[in-house]
């Protein structure tokens, strides 16, 4: 997601409606804590924001993605994006295969990937969407009957849970999907785990700690790359202890085909630097990068980067086969991203084409590296499947 940084006090305030909504997210998370007695974690905290029916910020009408919201990803940059995939889909997708988007935004990403490959002639049987937000399911059928032909429209179709298993033949993409999936917060002092969580005073929220309970203190000594005496006082970090499963219930549906999986992140040993200290938790709120992720609870978009070592470890548990594993720039690159892009003088060849200036700026920002040239990865699976296209700069070494 593309925003722009801001210190705090330079953030937008909440409109009046915005602000009755925050308080009744605030309300509900009181009840919570209070009934919990007075403790949360913050995967709790995570999910009840995100996701909570009627309160969580992905279940809310309000405007998320695009100029009006709080943040841009990928295929609202550059339609480049998605006609990439498009270039990627044409030698992976399986003979009478479909496509299953998981979180499809305001729709953008499928519009693209279907009209370049209806232009290939290599439109898939079906193109599924499988998205839990009521509200951006209606902004997906408004922006898809909007920008593609019947013929192409009529080849989509929404889901409400995952195929039943070994169904589904075809490609899952999931862009910008697993940095929304909750995560434990933990810190590392004099030796010990311990559990962060969120506690609330006066209808405020702040930061707690425990001692990790057992299991979760073993799962995250086991995901270090390094012992915990290595690790300075008051390190910070995250674990995501729905991976796995997630990971798990995306293969059990799969038949054939594979998983395209893109987001934010880093392989275990970066991810879990001993400099890292303060973890990767981050909000979003109105295109500002907020570093206090309680405030705007339910209003704000909250993420957490993704390991993606353990995103590797699980596929293969689950019976997939990592096959490829890159930058987002190699990746674009790799698939003609400039080959797509529009021609840089009118047809007399004369005059700059504005359109061409436009692209290149959005080409600039998917592919710099202190963009989302580096910071986001793309990890190919694949199951009962040939790996498909070769990734030329593959990176399954740093896994």
């Amino acid at each position: 997601m593309a925003f722009f940084s801001t210190h705090l006090n330079r953030l937008p305030e909440p409109d009046a409606e915005a602000s009755r909504h925050g308080d009744r997210v605030l309300a509900s998370l009181e009840q919570k804590i209070n009934s919990a007695g007075g403790f949360i974690s913050f995967a709790e905290y995570m999910q009840h924001v995100l996701h909570a029916p009627g309160l969580g910020y992905y279940n809310t009408g309000r405007e998320k993605l695009g100029s009006a919201g709080d943040f841009i990803t990928a295929p609202e940059i550059s339609p480049l994006f998605g006609q990439t995939l498009g270039q990627h889909l044409l030698s992976a997708l399986p003979d009478k295969g479909s496509i299953l988007e998981l979180g499809a935004g305001l729709g953008t990403m499928a519009a693209d990937i279907l009209l370049h490959l209806q232009k290939h002639r290599a439109l898939p049987d079906t193109y599924f969407i499988l998205e839990s937000s009521a509200d951006l399911q209606v902004r997906q059928r408004q922006y898809l009957a909007q920008h593609l032909p019947p013929g192409i429209v009529d080849r989509v179709d929404w889901l409400d849970h995952l195929p039943d298993e070994h169904s589904f033949t075809g490609i899952i993409i999931a862009n910008e999907v697993m940095d929304t999936m909750p995560v434990e917060h933990f810190q590392i002092q004099g030796g010990s785990i311990y559990q962060l969580g969120i506690g609330i005073e006066a209808s405020r929220l702040h930061w707690k700690s425990r001692t990790a309970p057992t299991e979760l203190a073993a799962r995250i000594e086991a995901d270090l790359p390094l012992a915990i005496t290595d690790y300075p006082d008051g390190y910070k970090s995250e674990i995501n202890l729905l991976l796995p499963d997630w990971i798990k219930a995306l293969s059990s549906s799969l038949a054939r085909g594979g998983l395209l999986l893109i987001d934010y992140g880093y392989e275990r040993e970066m991810y879990y630097r001993p400099d890292r200290t303060r973890g990767s938790l981050r909000a979003y709120y109105r295109h500002h990068d907020v570093d206090d992720v309680l405030l705007y609870p339910g209003l704000a978009d909250v993420t957490a980067w993704v390991n993606f070592t353990a995103v590797a470890e699980s596929a293969l548990a689950a019976g997939l086969r990592v096959s490829g594993y890159t930058t987002q720039a190699n990746f674009l690159l790799e698939n003609g991203l400039l080959d797509l892009m529009r021609p840089k003088t009118d047809n007399d060849g004369g005059q700059i084409d504005p359109g061409y200036l436009a692209s290149a700026e959005a080409v600039k920002i998917l592919l710099e590296p202190a963009e989302m040239g580096e910071t986001i990865k793309v990890i190919y699976l694949t199951k009962n499947s040939e790996p498909g296209p070769r990734f030329e700069r593959d990176m399954r070494h740093n896994l």
